[in-house]
């Protein structure tokens, strides 16, 4: 399980690269395709960071918890349980 310092550098970074995204789009011919082709693979790696990071943290709570979880957050909303089932048991 990450520490709560390791859990802020993650979302941070994870903000950032979806910050940066938004500013090229917002002037896309101010990139390079290669700087577009950067900004791509650090919003994808951010957040294959943050989904293995929960992934984590889900399986090392104790399973009745894990099944409590998944619960309330399977009944978050319509297909809720779906990608709570694919986030964190696939």
């Amino acid at each position: 399980m990450l520490s709560e310092e390791e859990y802020r550098r993650l979302r941070e970074d994870h903000e950032v690269a979806y910050f940066r995204a938004d500013l090229a789009l917002s002037d896309s011919e101010g990139y390079s395709l290669d700087e577009k082709a950067e900004i791509i693979e650090g919003m994808r790696s951010s957040t294959e960071e943050v989904e293995r990071a929960m992934r984590e943290d889900f399986d090392s709570m104790p399973p009745e918890m894990r099944r409590r979880m998944f619960e309330m957050l399977s009944s978050s909303g319509p297909g809720a349980r779906g990608f709570w089932s694919r986030m964190l048991l696939g």
